[in-house]
């Protein structure tokens, strides 16, 4: 039987690109229900920042209290030009579409710009 949560993460590297494709593919092993979240960005992202490289980065936040918080994926925008424009189209994506993925992963997928 052919593994298609592997298939799935092969074609997300002709989208992405990974700083440890390791621990992004245990990550969304780990939790395929966001899977299709992470395919459906690619497409939002590219209405706000069309030919910018877009990176997949697992970490995990620190919590209130100091000791490591739940992993998180990030998205990260490697945006060109003027910082401005592209917080200005990062609020527009926000708006359009981060907003909603945010809280749909229970903000284990979240959208940012990369500097």
């Amino acid at each position: 039987m052919a593994d298609d949560i592997g298939e799935r993460l092969a074609s997300l590297r002709w989208v992405y690109l990974c700083e440890d494709p390791p621990a992004v593919e245990a990550f969304l092993r780990g939790n395929p229900e966001l899977l299709p979240y992470v395919e459906q960005s690619e497409g939002q992202i590219l209405k706000h920042f069309p030919n910018e490289n877009l990176r997949l980065v697992v970490d995990h936040d620190e919590g209130d209290d100091g000791t490591s918080a739940e992993a998180k994926l990030f998205i990260l925008i490697e945006a060109s030009g003027e910082t401005a424009d592209a917080l200005d189209r990062l609020e527009k994506l926000d708006e359009d579409w981060a907003v909603y993925l945010s809280d749909a992963t229970d903000n284990r997928v979240v959208i940012d710009l990369k500097y």
